[in-house]
């Protein structure tokens, strides 16, 4: 049981989102298999998240930056790449584009980079983030702090390719999210953004 209050705010979010995704898939597919099974094994990642994407509020994790679209689908994305690991790249995880789902953007892979020197926001930025002031969801701040995080493990990830051309963004995120639970990062405010795609 987890010691969390259900009013918190974060906790009603996945409640939404949980509650969203059972019913579009008893809706639509009946079960998660018959979902999983709709989808080809050459394309299942990808088109998984699209599809939910397209028809989940709690997936579409687009946001407008100046006149184009940016999709981060991060949620969407760890789902794919949940579901790959749950069943060891085969059966329902059969996902051969499984290699082309980028990190899963939110605060904690940027401020990693940004501890490390990789980063350098602008003094007003710096400030904010210091003093824990709230960075808008959707601003264009927010967004280009999480472009910026994928960006940087994508550079990481094609340097570590000439090593291990299988090396997934992924991976990398998942390692970046490990060693970023550590003190040295932990102790530095990172930016904050009331929202659920994180």
């Amino acid at each position: 049981m987890l010691d969390v209050d259900p009013k918190f705010k974060l906790v009603q979010m996945f409640q939404k989102s949980l509650n969203e995704l059972g019913e579009f898939v008893s809706s639509k597919y009946g079960s998660y298999s018959d979902l999983i099974n709709s989808l080809d094994p050459q394309t299942r990642a990808n088109d998984l998240v699209i599809l939910l994407s397209n028809n989940l509020s709690c997936y579409k994790d687009i946001v407008r930056y100046n006149d184009f679209d940016v999709y981060f689908l991060k949620r969407a994305q760890i789902l794919a790449n949940d579901i790959f690991l749950a069943f060891n790249g085969k059966s329902y995880g059969e996902m051969a584009d499984i290699g082309e789902l980028t990190m899963f953007a939110d605060n904690l892979v940027p401020h990693f980079f940004k501890v490390n020197g990789v980063l350098e926001y602008v003094p007003e930025l710096e400030n904010k983030i210091k003093n824990e002031i709230k960075i808008p969801s959707g601003s264009a701040e927010e967004i280009e702090i999480r472009a910026f995080g994928v960006q940087c493990v994508e550079e990481l990830r094609k340097i570590l390719s000439k090593q291990n051309p299988d090396i997934r963004s992924a991976q990398i995120d998942y390692y970046i999210w490990e060693q970023a639970q550590a003190p040295k990062y932990k102790s530095i405010p990172r930016h904050k953004t009331e929202t659920f795609f994180y």
